[in-house]
Formats: structure tokens, sequence, C-alpha cells
């Protein structure tokens, strides 16, 4: 009985274990049958956020999406988003320019492509947008490349183009950045002009100390264009410092020649037969006044090109003024003449010495004797003596040319003819001669097709034309870019 008993709580026991043991399994059946689906979920959507991704990265970057990575903090300076440069080339690039951070607040960005194919249109509007550099200083740089197209530029704030000067920038990209960037060895160009940039600011790094032969030659560069420009002021100035020499000295010269002949002038003008033989002493002042005169008689403001000469022509003129005034006797009763003002004087002249004088042709001098009532009238050359002739008709010196028009026109195979109307201002006499105009010539400049036009040359020109976790800095425009 005992062992009945025995081996029925065994197989009780054997039973309650089998039980457990397939409740067990059926158990995780059904927690693998529940987990299965949210794998597989989850699977799916990393895939979707990895192809979400590596669409975002294929993507061309505009300023507003490229990550401004100094919002992580004030030691960074590198923007990579497409591993272009790589972490450790970041770091050491970081290190370098932290250590010129209180002279100039250098970023470096490197993307694959860009929205906008002008690059320096974008790198300027990058720059301006994020506000690189100190706002009171603007000692802003920003270091920008694409992989499409091959693009590089390095442009500063208004405060560093004292510094990286626009010829600086240039030797950079071209002697540092460039023959690395052919060898398609883009981290180490980026790294190389880091270092040149930060070696011009003073950097006390390590690494930066290998381009101080280029610093030197760019100063010794500097040095030596500004030593060559200050030569060439002073050998400019030594030049035109002979130059003024010579045409002071000719014009000395020139100015002593007409004094002279002035000079001349006057004692011919004195020894003239006319004041030999004067009869009386009125005639004697008269002639004499008349004959220095005409010897005097010039363009007087062209002498203002040589003043020297009015140390002659003044004095010249004060004697001729003080003849003309000096007092002239009656020939009748001997006593002295009076000099009538110009209103007075036309009573004694004839209409055509009024019109002489008007025109200024010849001048009058109307000498009045109050106790004979004896006029003495006296004629002197006037300014535009020469640009009137004698008419033949009324004898009057107011015949001049006063017309001049085309009668025939020219052509390319025919002379023309004009026609010159001279007329007398007193009676109106008239005289006309025809002259013959040469032919028409072609011109050498050609023609038709040939022919350049402004308005042709117009039509084919064509028009071109923020804000961040920096200082607030704005572009100054300088810089320079490259591609390769």
């Amino acid at each position: 009985m005992k062992f009945i008993l025995k081996f029925c709580c065994i197989v009780a026991i054997g039973i309650f274990v089998l039980f457990a043991i397939l409740l067990t399994f059926v158990l995780l059946d059904d927690g693998d049958a529940k987990e299965q689906p949210e794998k597989t979920a989850f699977v799916a959507d990393s895939t979707k956020t990895l192809a979400a991704e590596k669409h975002e990265k294929s993507k061309p970057w505009t300023i507003k999406s490229i990550p401004n990575t100094r919002l992580r903090g004030n030691l960074i300076h590198v923007s990579d988003p497409d591993s272009i440069i790589g972490a450790a080339y970041c770091d050491s690039i970081n290190r370098i320019l932290s250590s010129v951070r209180d002279s100039a607040d250098i970023f470096v960005v490197a993307v694959n492509q860009v929205e906008n194919a002008d690059g320096n249109e974008f790198t300027n509007d990058l720059f301006n947008y994020w506000g690189i550099g100190d706002k009171d200083k603007d000692n802003g740089v920003l270091m920008f490349m694409t992989m499409t197209p091959h693009f590089l530029r390095i442009e500063t704030g208004y405060g560093m183009e004292e510094v990286l000067t626009d010829a600086i920038c240039s030797r950079i990209e071209r002697n540092a950045i460039k023959p690395l960037f052919i060898e398609d060895k883009y981290p180490e160009g980026i790294f190389e002009g880091v270092k040149a940039m930060a070696a011009i600011l003073g950097s006390k790094n390590v690494g930066v100390s290998k381009v101080a032969q280029m610093v030197a030659e760019e100063k010794a560069e500097a040095k030596r264009k500004a030593e060559q420009d200050q030569l060439d002021i002073e050998e400019g100035t030594h030049f035109l410092l002979i130059i003024g020499k010579i045409l002071l000295f000719l014009h000395i010269c020139f100015s002593l020649y007409l004094m002279k002949v002035h000079v001349a002038d006057y004692r011919k003008a004195k020894k003239n037969p006319a004041i030999q033989t004067a009869k009386t002493e009125n005639d004697k002042l008269h002639a004499e006044t008349k004959a220095l005169v005409e010897a005097s008689d010039s363009a007087w403001f062209v002498y203002l090109l040589f003043p020297l000469v009015f140390i002659v022509y003044i004095p010249i003129r004060l004697i001729i003024r003080k003849k003309r005034r000096q007092t002239r006797h009656c020939p009748i009763c001997g006593k002295p003449l009076r000099l009538l003002s110009e209103k007075e004087e036309d009573k004694y002249l004839k209409k055509n010495e009024q019109l002489e004088e008007k025109n200024g042709a010849i001048e009058y001098d109307v000498w009045y004797c109050e106790e004979c009532d004896d006029v003495n009238v006296e004629q002197y050359r006037g300014a535009l003596f020469d640009y009137y002739k004698k008419c033949k008709k009324c004898g009057a010196h107011q015949f001049h040319k006063a017309e001049t028009k085309v009668v025939l026109e020219p052509t390319y195979y025919e002379c023309g003819e004009k026609e010159t109307v001279f007329r007398c201002e007193h009676c109106g006499h008239e005289e006309r001669t025809r002259t013959s105009i040469p032919k028409k010539e072609h011109s050498s400049e050609g023609s038709g097709w040939f022919r350049s036009s402004s308005d042709d040359n117009d039509r084919y020109d064509s028009g071109s034309s923020g804000s961040g976790s920096f200082g607030g800095g704005s572009s100054g425009g300088g810089g320079a870019s490259t591609s390769w």
C-alpha cells in the first residue's frame, strides 16, 4: 500500500513538472509573437531614418540649413556636415584658431554643394547671416569651400582687411591650399590654410610656425613694393620738377622777348616821320599819340599768360593816355581847347563817325574852343579796327563780313559752293563772293555691319549685382576666391 501511494506521488509530481514545462513554452511563444511586430517596426523606422538622413545630405545646403556649430561652444571653429575635413583635423583646426581668437574670429565651413551657383555671393550672405566676428571690431573671417563645384573663398570683415589683405588671402589660397586640393587632399589643404592665417595673426601654436617663411616673404614683398612705389614717386616728382623749370625758363625768355618788342615798337613810334613833319604842336601831339596807339595795338588779354610783359605794356598805355589828354591849343586864338565827353562830341561827329566809334572801329577825340567855337577832331585806331574795312561806296570804316551760307551742298562726286556776303553797316552796300567746298570723303571708320554702336554694346551688358551665435560682425567684401 505504501509503495502504491509513493508511486502515485512520484507520477503526480512528474505530471506537474511536465505541465509546468509545457506552460512555459506556450508563454514564451506568445511573448515572441508579441515582440516580433515591435522589432520589425523598429527596424523599419531605423531604415526610414537613415534613408531620410541620406536624402537630406544629398540635397544642396542653404544658408539656414548649414549647421551653426558655434552654438555648441565658443571653441568650435569648424562646420563640416558632409565630413569632408574629418574629426581629427577639425580638432586640430579648433585648437589653432582658438589660439588667435583675441585677434580674429576665423570660422571654416566645408560642404558638398550649396543651392546658390554664385559662391562669392553665398559666402558673403552666410558671413552676414551668422554675424561672424565681434560687432565692434568686425574681426570675422570665413573660409568657405564646396566640392560641387570646386570652390574656395576666404572672406574678411572690415576690421581684418588691413591684416588679411586681398593679396595675402590670394597667396594663401594659391600657395598653401590649392596645391593640396589638386591632389584631392582636402583636409590637409584646409589645415595648411588655417595655419597660414594663424601665422599672420601671430599664433604661438607649434604647427603654425611652418608657414613663418611664407609670412616673411609676404612682408618682404610688401616692403619691396612700397619702396619701389616711393622710388617711382620720387622719380616722377623729379621729372616734373625738371619740366617745370624748363617751362619757367622758356616762359621768362618769351616774356622778355615780348617786352623787348614793345620797347622797340615804342622807340620806333617816337621816330615816326609824321611827327617830324608836323607843322603845329597840336599836329605833333596827334601824330605821336596815333603812332604810339598803332605800335602798342595788341590783344592785351593774351599777356595774362605772360604777366612780366605788363611791366612794359602798362607804362606805355599810361603814356598814350597822357598824350591823348594833353592840352591842345586853338590854332586861331591860341587858348587851351577842352576835350569833350562822349555825349558832347556826338554833336560834332558825322553819322558814319558816330557809328564807327560805337562799333569800336575808330575812336575820335573832339577838342573844342569855347572862344572861337572851333573844333579839332583827332582819329585813332579802335579795338576792332582790323575787323572792319573801308567801304568803297561811302568811305565809312564799317565794311565787314556779314554772313556765309552754302549755296550748293558738296557730294562724294562733286564739289559744293558757298557764298560770303560783305556788308557796310553805314550805307548797306553789299558785295558777294563765292568759293568752292571740297568733295566729301568716305570715313575710314567703316559703316553698315562694321560700325560699332553703343546701343548694340549695351544690349549685351548684363547686370550682376542674418543672425547667429557669433558677435554680430559684418563682411567687408574683402578676401579672395579660387577654384581647382
